[in-house]
């Protein structure tokens, strides 16, 4: 399992459970809609939390290029 799968599966986790508690209290049937909003809003929010969190990391651990690389091949398209 790579790094990234963990935290997607929190991620996703977190939105399902943050998304049904913040809508239950209007109308359960919205609780339920809410989770999965907070699915889809994990999966699509965790690549990017991730890119966030580890961009400085290898910026201050390993200098501005390989930073830069990383992004480069984070945004690239696959081949």
């Amino acid at each position: 399992m790579n790094l990234i799968e963990p935290v997607v599966l929190v991620c996703t986790l977190a939105g399902a459970v943050t998304g049904a508690v913040l809508c239950w209290p209007i109308h359960p049937l919205l609780g339920a809609a809410g989770a999965v909003v907070g699915v889809l809003a994990g999966v699509l929010v965790a690549p990017l939390l991730l890119l966030a969190i580890l961009i400085p990391f290898i910026a201050v651990t390993q200098g501005p290029r390989e930073a830069l690389k990383q992004c480069r091949e984070f945004f690239s398209r696959p081949r």
